[in-house]
């Protein structure tokens, strides 16, 4: 049975302030070690040894978070294509996004629509964005389509400039596109 443990707050008689503290702590350190051999006797293993492992096994796990989200951020790519890029092709990999610009004024009635896609291999994300050259009402601008790739195949994009009721389109616009 180790020393007695002086009540909080009070000194046992004859004892500064400093010892009474020191004590205190190798009753502590005692009672601690007491612990730990009772864990090292049913586990095999002190309670350095569990912290130790704990903490081994967290940092692995958050590492293995970061290395995903890495890959998943920096292993896509965005390729971006406009109406100069008519009748070339494109490679992708699944995941990546085709973002394609093309000139437009959705306020005189035209738009841009999708006319050929194997959605397999290629889907539109969202609807198509418009961004006027000014802020005056009418002004002509820039439409962004964005497609992503998901999965492997090839397919003909082709996009159409016109009004929805017309069955001739104004402008049109090809690629090629490969997802590997």
């Amino acid at each position: 049975m180790g020393p007695a443990r002086a009540k909080e707050g009070t000194q046992r008689p004859g004892l500064g302030a400093d010892t009474a503290r020191r004590q205190r702590a190798f009753v502590g350190r005692e009672l601690l070690s007491v612990g730990t051999t009772a864990l090292k006797a049913t586990t095999g293993e002190t309670t350095m040894d569990r912290t130790k492992t704990i903490i081994v096994a967290a940092g692995g796990a958050i590492g293995l978070v970061l290395i995903i989200a890495l890959a998943l951020t920096f292993g896509t790519q965005t390729v971006k294509v406009s109406e100069t890029d008519a009748g070339a092709e494109f490679t992708l990999k699944i995941g990546d996004e085709l973002q394609v610009t093309l000139a437009g004024n959705p306020t005189t009635g035209y738009i841009w629509t999708t006319a050929e896609i194997d959605e397999a291999v290629l889907e539109q994300v969202g609807d198509p964005e418009f961004d006027p050259d000014t802020d005056l009402l009418g002004s002509p601008g820039v439409v962004t389509i964005t497609y992503k790739a998901v999965g492997a195949g090839s397919t003909t994009l082709e996009l159409e400039y016109g009004r929805v009721a017309d069955t001739n389109p104004e402008r049109t616009m090809s690629i090629s596109v490969v997802v590997e």
